[in-house]
């Protein structure tokens, strides 16, 4: 809705919720045109187009009428190569992905997500949960649906080799997969690293362990279905579908950890990311994991082709990146929560990792994406 009412403002336009008037339009002028979450064989939709106004729906899946009610649709293909290029990287060499089924988005998703997987050399697994369905209006019902679904995945999450990537389709199915590995006794993401495709941030950041995301940034969504029908509105050709790339990756505790099979390079990283914002020296991680700084630096050039110190900058830029996609914190204020004493030196490490000042990413990263 950002988006929408932010661009729609733009244009001078006057918009009137149907929910307030219980969909009629009596009284009302005739709307230039309107946008919609609705099918196109919604009794209502088919409604607001008998009134000869063009309509832009908002949805998730393509529908066969799109060509007369064109469509604004998150792009799930761009989505899946996204999850693989983000694992790949870090050294995961089994990628698992888990929907409900695999006819629909969970077939988008996964038709981009394994192409890139089998490009990069990964092996794919996957799993799909009891159907969703309407689900029992009981809540014993309910809750014994869920322990079925939890006890399967379980399994199938246990017999899985360790390290894996996993691509949740929804952030719900995402806190499934976290409690479900919490039952079996599966680290996270230290066994199990979760990403959710478009989650939500709050069952993402309340699930047992916070979740990382694909962002699929909703403004974008908005801007696209004005554009759209403001083409509609003046005559211009429009395409059938538009698909909305996701912005990027929002990490969260669920994925902050490389794919290595050393338990003590592991436990490493894992104190690395629990103790960033502090002034943290290589020392003080040796001395941690209670093991001869000499040591460790060799495991980690060895397991990470990097030292200890590099891992530390590079937790630290991810988390300044993060920080200044989704705050409005100045750079000196976010100097101190990532560990930097200097906001010059971390200018200077910024533009030489990125080849952009941090004002430059934050400014990019909160323009409205390119049209597709």
């Amino acid at each position: 809705m950002d988006g929408i009412l932010d661009a729609a403002g733009q244009r001078g336009w006057r918009l009137l919720d149907l929910h307030l008037t219980a969909g009629s339009l009596t009284g009302e002028q005739p709307p230039i045109g309107a946008l919609t979450t609705l099918l196109p064989s919604d009794p209502a939709a088919q409604s607001i187009r008998h009134l000869g106004c063009p309509i832009v729906r908002l949805g998730h899946l393509p529908h066969p009428e799109d060509a007369t009610m064109p469509a604004i649709l998150p792009d799930h293909e761009a989505a899946g190569r996204m999850t693989a290029d983000y694992f790949a990287p870090r050294g995961f060499h089994h990628l698992a992905i888990v929907g409900f089924d695999a006819t629909t988005i969970m077939a988008l998703i996964g038709q981009g997500w394994q192409q890139r997987a089998a490009a990069l050399n990964c092996v794919c697994h996957q799993h799909l949960l009891e159907n969703a369905g309407q689900g029992p209006s009981d809540p014993a019902a309910r809750a014994a649906r869920f322990d079925r679904r939890a006890q399967a995945l379980t399994q199938w999450l246990a017999g899985l080799p360790k390290p894996v990537g996993l691509v949740a389709c929804n952030s719900f199915i995402a806190g499934m997969v976290s409690i479900a590995c919490q039952r079996a006794g599966l680290a996270v993401p230290e066994d199990v690293s979760i990403l959710a495709v478009a989650g939500r941030r709050g069952m993402c950041e309340m699930s047992p362990v916070p979740i990382s995301a694909i962002n699929v940034h909703q403004p974008d969504v908005g801007h696209a279905a004005v554009n759209l029908l403001d083409d509609l509105i003046h005559g211009r050709p429009a395409p059938p579908r538009t698909l909305i790339p996701p912005r990027g990756i929002i990490t969260r505790r669920s994925t902050d950890i490389l794919a290595v099979d050393h338990p003590l390079v592991a436990r490493a990283i894992r104190f690395i990311w629990d103790q960033f914002a502090h002034d943290l020296s290589v020392d003080e991680v040796a001395q941690a994991l209670r093991t001869p700084r000499y040591k460790l630096e060799r495991l980690f050039k060895r397991h990470l082709q990097r030292g200890i110190n590099a891992e530390l900058r590079r937790v630290r830029l991810e988390r300044f990146r993060e920080l200044l996609r989704t705050t409005d914190l100045t750079v000196d204020e976010l100097t101190r929560r990532i560990g930097y004493r200097s906001a010059k030196r971390l200018h200077s490490v910024f533009h030489q990792r990125f080849g952009m000042t941090p004002r430059q990413y934050r400014l990019q990263s909160r323009m409205p994406a390119p049209d597709p």
